[in-house]
C-alpha cells in the first residue's frame, strides 16, 4: 500500500513514459546512424533483431507493459493453481531436494550412498534401479537399510521391470510396518513413458497391472503415488516445452481413464499421479511451465469432476540432461543452477538436479552429486529462494508467457485425443512427427548460433580431453525398426552434432597430431580483432586449434607464417574495408603454398566471385551452419568419421 501523507515520490517528479516514446527511440537505434529505412524496414528489423521465437513457435517480445490477454491467474492455493498448489506451498521449509541414486553395486554399497545423501541435506531420494535385473522386497531391504521410509521417501525410477519394484516398495513399507498415514512416496510406474520409448510391450495389459497396483496403493497405502507421468521422454527426445506439456496432459488422461475404468474414483485416479518435468536452462521457460502445467492439469480435472484438492497437480522438475555436455562440464554446473532456480520459482513440489560430470562418470562423481545438493540448499537457505510466494507472480513477461505455453499445449493435446488419445498418437507418429520437427528446428538454431550453447558452440576449451570411448557413448538402442510397430523417442543431447565433429578431432589427434587451421590476420590488430575471434571460436568448437598469425597486410609474409604454423588449414581475418584491398591478393599468395582448404571470415558484399576465383573455398559468417563447416573441413583433412 502507497502512504498518502508521505508526499510525492521521485517518480512523480517525471512525465510517463508511453511506449511509443519507446518505440521511437528504439527505431532511431535501428535506424542504424539515421537511414531512410521504411516504416515496414524498421518493423522486419524490430523482428529479427529484438523479437525471439522459441523451437515452439512461441514469440518474446522485447517489453511487455501489461499482462496483455492473459487471464488473471488468481491466488496460489486456488484454482487454476498457476501460483502454485497451496497457500504457502513449501514456503516454510523449502522444496523436496531429491536426489538421484544409481543403484549400482552390491546393496550395502547402495545403502551407503542414500544414507549419505540424506545425512548431507536431500530430503528424499529418487532410487533408480534402470541397471538391477531382478528387484524383489529382500533387494529394497537391503538397499534402504537403515532409512527411516516414514521420514524419507525413496521415489523409484525405471527399474527393468518397474511393476515388480513397485510391488516390492509396497511390501517392504508393510513390512516395515509404517503407517499408511506416514507412508508418502511414488512407485515410479510409468508404462506409457517405457512403451513410447522402446516400441515394445503390450501397453494394454501393462495400464491394466498398473491399475492393480493403483488399487493396492488406493487401499493400503493412500498417500502413495503409484504412477509417475514423466514428460521428460518427450523433452530428451528433443520436444519442446509445448511438447512436453502437451504429452503431460495427454498421458496423465491416459492414466486416469485406466484407473476410473479399473474401479477406482475420479479423486483417487488423479491422487494417484506425479508428474516429472525437465528444468532447462532457459529459466524463465521453466518457471512458465510448471505454471502452465499446472493451470492445465486443473482444467482437466475440473472437467473430469475431481475435487478441488484432487484438481492439484504434485510436480517433480529434474535438470534437462538433454542441455548438458560432454566437454567442458563444470559449464554444466552453471547449467545446474539456473535450472535449479528455475525449478524453484516455478513451483515445483520436489527438484532433481543431476551431476554436472554425469555425462563423463556414470552416475556423477562424489563432487557433483555434492554440488548438486548443495546447489539447492545454498538457493533454498543462503538465497531464501523458497521464502518468496509465487516470485514470478505479477510479471508481465512471465504472465503473458505462461498463458502461451498453456494455450499452445492444450491445442496440441487436443490434437492427440482427437486421434485417439495418446496411445492411438504415438502408434500412428504424430506425437513423434511433432517432437521431431521442434528437435530439428532447435538443431539447426544451434548449429547457425541462433542458439548458443557455451563450452560446445561458444568459447570451446580447446585444452579439454574426453576419452574417445566416452565422448562417443551412443544413445539407448533403437528398436529394430523391421519389426517395431512405430518408431520409438529417441533420447539425445543437444551437442552432439557438434560434440561428434569434436571427437572426430580428438582421435585424430590422438593418433597423430591436433588439427590447425591458420588465422590469417590482416590488417591492424583493432580492425580484424573481432572476425579473429569469431573463426577461433567456430573452428575450437569442432576440436582444430586456431594458430593467430601476426597482424600484417604482406601477402608474402603472410604466406609464410602459414608454413611455418603447421596447419592445413587457413582462415582469412579482416574488416570488409581491409578485404577490398587486400583479400583476392592474400588469397592468392595463400593458395600458393596448396593449403587443404582456404577460408574467408564474413561475407564481404560484392567479392565473392573475385575470392572464389582467387581461391578461396568458403566463406563463413554469423548464421551459417558449424556443424556442416566443421564436418567439412574434417572430412577434407582425413579426420577418422
Amino acid at each position: 500500500m502507497t502512504d498518502s501523507s508521505a508526499g510525492p515520490s521521485l517518480a512523480d517528479q517525471f512525465p510517463p513514459t508511453t511506449l511509443e516514446q519507446w518505440r521511437a527511440a528504439v527505431d532511431k537505434v535501428l535506424g542504424r546512424g539515421g537511414q531512410d529505412l521504411t516504416p515496414q524496414q524498421l518493423a522486419e528489423r524490430f523482428e529479427r533483431d529484438l523479437v525471439t521465437h522459441t523451437v515452439d513457435g512461441l514469440v518474446i517480445q522485447p517489453l511487455y507493459t501489461d499482462r496483455g490477454d492473459a487471464p488473471e491467474p488468481g491466488v496460489p492455493g486456488a484454482a487454476p493453481f498457476t501460483r502454485g498448489i497451496t497457500a504457502l506451498a513449501h514456503r516454510s521449509y523449502g522444496w523436496d531436494v531429491r536426489q538421484r541414486v544409481l543403484a549400482t553395486g552390491d546393496t550395502a554399497d547402495v545403502a551407503r550412498r542414500v544414507l549419505d545423501e540424506l545425512e548431507r541435506g536431500a530430503t528424499s531420494v529418487m532410487l533408480d534401479l534402470s541397471n538391477v535385473a531382478v528387484v524383489d522386497v529382500d533387494f529394497l531391504d537391503a538397499a534402504l537399510d537403515g532409512v527411516l521410509l516414514d521420514l524419507a521417501p525413496v521415489v523409484l525410477r525405471s527399474a527393468l521391470d518397474e511393476r515388480a519394484a513397485a510391488t516390492a516398495m509396497l511390501d517392504l513399507l508393510a513390512r516395515r510396518g509404517i503407517s499408511p498415514a506416514e507412508a508418502a512416496t511414488s512407485l515410479g510406474l510409468d508404462p506409457l513413458g517405457r512403451w513410447a520409448s522402446a516400441a515394445t510391450g503390450d501397453i494394454a495389459a501393462d495400464l491394466s497391472e498398473t491399475a492393480a497396483i493403483a488399487h493396492r496403493c488406493v487401499s493400503d497405502f493412500p498417500k502413495v503415488r503409484s504412477i509417475v507421468v514423466d514428460a521428460t521422454v518427450v523433452h530428451e527426445a528433443g520436444g519442446g516445452d509445448v511438447d512436453e506439456l502437451a504429452y503431460a496432459a495427454s498421458s496423465g488422461l491416459q492414466y486416469t481413464r485406466a484407473l476410473t475404468g479399473a474401479g477406482l474414483s475420479v479423486d483417487d485416479a488423479f491422487n494417484q499421479l506425479e508428474f516429472r518435468f525437465a528444468s532447462t536452462p532457459d529459466q524463465f521457460l521453466t518457471i512458465a511451465k510448471l505454471r502452465a502445467a499446472r493451470r492445465v492439469w486443473q482444467r482437466i480435472a475440473s472437467v473430469s469432476g475431481a475435487s478441488d484438492e484432487a484438481q492439484t497437480q504434485r510436480q517433480h522438475a529434474v535438470s534437462s540432461a538433454a542441455a548438458s555436455s560432454r566437454y567442458d562440464v563444470s559449464v554444466n554446473l552453471l547449467r545446474g543452477t539456473v535450472e535449479c532456480f528455475g525449478a524453484g520459482v516455478g513451483g515445483a513440489d520436489a527438484v532433481t538436479i543431476l551431476p554436472h560430470d554425469e555425462p563423463l562418470v556414470t552416475g556423477g562423481s562424489e563432487l557433483g552429486r555434492r554440488m548438486c545438493r548443495n546447489t539447492q540448499l545454498v538457493l533454498i537457505e543462503e538465497s531464501n529462494l523458497a521464502k518468496v510466494i509465487d516470485m514470478a507472480g505479477g510479471s508481465w513477461y512471465v504472465e503473458q508467457l505462461t498463458d502461451q505455453l498453456a494455450n499452445a499445449a492444450w491445442g496440441v493435446m487436443q490434437e492427440l485425443e482427437r486421434a485417439g488419445g495418446l496411445v492411438e498418437s504415438v502408434q500412428q507418429g504424430l506425437l513423434q512427427a511433432r517432437v521431431a520437427a521442434t528437435s530439428a528446428r532447435r538443431d539447426h538454431a544451434i548449429a547457425t548460433r541462433k542458439m548458443p550453447m557455451t563450452g560446445v558452440s561458444e568459447f570451446p576449451n580447446i585444452a579439454d580431453h574426453v576419452a574417445p570411448d566416452v565422448a562417443a557413448a551412443p544413445a539407448a538402442p533403437a528398436a529394430d525398426a523391421s519389426t517395431a510397430p512405430f518408431s520409438p523417442l529417441q533420447r539425445h543431447r543437444y551437442a552432439d552434432p557438434i560434440e561428434h565433429e569434436r571427437r572426430r578431432a580428438d582421435q585424430l589427434a590422438a593418433s597423430s597430431a591436433r588439427p590447425r587451421v591458420f588465422l590469417a590476420a590482416v590488417g591492424s590488430t583493432a580492425s580484424n580483432a573481432a572476425r579473429v575471434a569469431f573463426a577461433r571460436n567456430l573452428f575450437e568448437a569442432g576440436g582444430i586449434e586456431a594458430i593467430v598469425g601476426d597482424s600484417s597486410d604482406d601477402p608474402i609474409a603472410i604466406r609464410q607464417a602459414f608454413e611455418a604454423s603447421g596447419a592445413a588449414l587457413v582462415c582469412i581475418c579482416a574488416s570488409d574495408p581491409v578485404y577490398a584491398d587486400h583479400a583476392v591478393a592474400v588469397t592468392a599468395e595463400l593458395a600458393a603454398a596448396s593449403p587443404a582448404r582456404i577460408y574467408v571470415a564474413g561475407r564481404p558484399r560484392g567479392m565473392d566471385d573475385e575470392l572464389a576465383d582467387a581461391g578461396v573455398d568458403e566463406q563463413i559468417a554469423a548464421g551459417g551452419d558449424i556443424v556442416a563447416t566443421l564436418r567439412t573441413a574434417l572430412d577434407t583433412i582425413g579426420a577418422p568419421s
